[in-house]
């Protein structure tokens, strides 16, 4: 016979046992990424551009309020270097704004997007300039399962359809570091 408390809190102590098996990273996008990362992947320094193996190492910053998220980032190809930041700005449980700025840019990207726990989508709001082509700019930044995350990035030119993506690179936390 089961005593009648006993269902109650058996179950409690399920959902506790299985809350507490869930890692702090996986709460939020923005709870999870403070710190130091380095990353690997592929990058292609151009639209028509064959992908590099890349190397990335970055720091991830957010407010005490959890509404700004900042990444800077030095990522390093066989033909370069290149230096990033990225600022997003949380307007809502869905809604972020952001800008990007990089070296080899002439000026602040702007984009508009949304957000949820695990998953950033950012589109920019004005056509992107490079190599004297036009180019619609997207960015999605996803935490996986197991810990890491990713940065990932495709140019579409104005005249197709076809989008490139130009950047896929997988951060893991660098250890020893916050």
């Amino acid at each position: 016979m089961m005593l009648p408390g006993f269902r109650r809190v058996s179950i409690a102590m399920l959902l506790l046992s299985v809350l507490a098996a869930v890692p702090a990273w996986a709460v939020s996008l923005t709870d999870g990424l403070a710190g130091a990362w380095t990353g690997t992947g592929a990058v292609a320094t151009r639209y028509e551009g064959t992908p590099q193996n890349g190397r990335c190492k970055v720091e991830v910053k957010q407010s005490p309020d959890k509404a700004v998220l900042d990444i800077e980032g030095l990522c390093a190809v066989p033909s370069g270097r290149s230096e990033f930041a990225l600022r997003a700005v949380l307007d809502s449980d869905s809604q972020v704004r952001a800008a990007v700025r990089a070296n080899g840019l002439a000026e602040t990207i702007q984009y508009a997007g949304t957000v949820t726990p695990m998953r950033m989508e950012l589109v920019s709001r004005a056509p992107v300039t490079l190599h004297a082509a036009e180019f619609q700019s997207r960015f999605r930044i996803e935490v996986l399962a197991d810990g890491q995350f990713w940065i990932l990035h495709w140019l579409q030119p104005g005249d197709t359809a076809s989008a490139r993506q130009t950047l896929a690179i997988k951060f893991r936390r660098i250890p020893g570091q916050p």
